[in-house]
């Protein structure tokens, strides 16, 4: 046997170890967010790292009081790329500030009131309305996973499942960070 099919080998037996332990044990619960004043260290240290990332954004808060980031050049957010550190800044305060990155490779209307993150403050979140976030509940957290590896999929060629591979693509497209925060209450 090969070192590169012995280390294929070994990864999939770990990922089959670790979805079927997932799979039978509880998985905790996810904690569900509500809105709540802007807490002004919150929003500082938003906007010093911001400020820190070495690229120009733009800023506003849309109607539902979430700041939101614009690159200022027309371009797309790229967390794989350019805006690697801009994921960084919003990972750091997502549950305490309703924040997002946005687009702005095509005009949109909201764009025209955005401002320099350079100029932003505190104080002018506020007054657009910017909204900090708090627990409100929780939630069982969900899992798909249920370490069916045997019986009613067909196999592929190397042994697992079609199934099976369908959510390990899932499970790949959905590492894609989204800033928006489920105010989900139900």
């Amino acid at each position: 046997m090969s070192i590169y099919s012995a280390l294929i080998l070994l990864v999939w037996s770990c990922m089959f170890i670790s979805a079927t332990a997932i799979s039978s044990q509880n998985v905790g619960n996810i904690t569900l967010y509500g809105p709540d004043q802007l807490d002004s260290q919150v929003s500082r240290g938003f906007l010093d790292c911001l400020r820190n990332t070495g690229v120009e954004y733009n800023i506003y808060v849309d109607e539902d009081g979430t700041t939101v980031v614009v690159p200022t050049a027309n371009r797309d957010v790229d967390f794989d790329g350019e805006d690697r550190e801009l994921l960084r800044c919003i990972m750091d305060v997502n549950h305490r500030m309703k924040v997002a990155a946005k687009s702005s490779e095509y005009y949109q209307r909201e764009h025209e009131s955005a401002v320099p993150s350079r100029s932003t403050t505190h104080e002018w979140l506020s007054e657009q309305d910017a909204l900090g976030k708090t627990p409100i509940g929780t939630r069982p957290a969900k899992t798909h996973l249920t370490g069916d590896f045997s019986g009613g999929a067909a196999a592929t060629g190397n042994g697992i499942s079609i199934r099976w591979r369908r959510r390990i693509e899932l499970m790949a497209l959905s590492l894609r960070y989204w800033t928006y925060a489920s105010d989900y209450t139900g």
